[in-house]
């Protein structure tokens, strides 16, 4: 699924609440006509939900490709990227999820010898090609927002392995819980804790609190890596 730069900015200033067709214009310097086909374009992919005065994000998908999720909060991520792999060493099997977050673990595995990454994003799995590390996607439905690949067949082949060490992230920390929007990435992540020896979850300050209707795991199952 491919959005527009326009496009990418409606949706990144309805992140912040709704907002009126007219006020959008008047932000982006264009005709409300063109956002009108902007927006008649995202409501089809069931990104936001339109109403009288108004649109949102549409609250039964939260959807927000990841295309404008890895660049919120990079500097944030970048810096729990290094903690995490603190924790790497050379002859590893490592599983790295398809969070944004988790994505700027790979290009500090660089200097590693003998690594092997399992993956369910096909970001990480390009970047992984692009400094030598060997790496294996997982089987199972794509989701074209997410980069990702998700769904029984995904669960059933990450159980597969053993992980030395399994890299998450997620949507929100919240009375001892990870949570996450998502079910699909929500499966997935707990398959990937079951077939590992230990689990890291980077989890930004912003997320605290938040809470989400999957659970992923509790604070027992996973050592949170956060800033502070």
């Amino acid at each position: 699924m491919e959005y527009t730069e326009r496009q990418k900015q409606i949706i990144s200033m309805l992140k912040n609440g709704s907002m009126s067709i007219s006020d959008i214009a008047d932000m982006l310097y264009v005709s409300q006509m063109t956002i009108r086909r902007d927006i008649s374009d995202l409501k089809k992919m069931g990104i936001i939900t339109q109403f009288r005065g108004g649109i949102a994000i549409n609250p039964e998908t939260v959807i927000v490709p990841i295309d404008l999720r890895e660049n919120s909060e990079k500097n944030d991520k970048i810096l729990l990227a290094k903690k995490a792999v603190q924790y790497v060493r050379n002859g590893m099997l490592i599983f790295i999820d398809s969070s944004s977050t988790c994505f700027n673990i790979v290009p500090l595995l660089a200097d590693f010898k003998d690594l092997q990454v399992i993956t369910n994003s096909t970001k990480v799995l390009m970047e992984l090609g692009k400094i030598g590390i060997r790496s294996k996607m997982v089987c199972g439905n794509h989701v074209p927002k997410d980069r990702c690949v998700v769904g029984s067949e995904a669960e059933a082949y990450i159980k597969n392995f053993r992980f030395d060490i399994a890299f998450i992230s997620s949507s929100g920390f919240n009375d001892k819980r990870v949570t996450d929007w998502s079910e699909a990435q929500t499966n997935v992540r707990r398959a990937a804790i079951e077939s590992s020896k230990k689990t890291f979850c980077l989890m930004l300050p912003s997320k605290y609190e938040r809470n989400y209707q999957f659970v992923v795991c509790t604070s027992k199952d996973v050592e949170i890596i956060t800033l502070g």
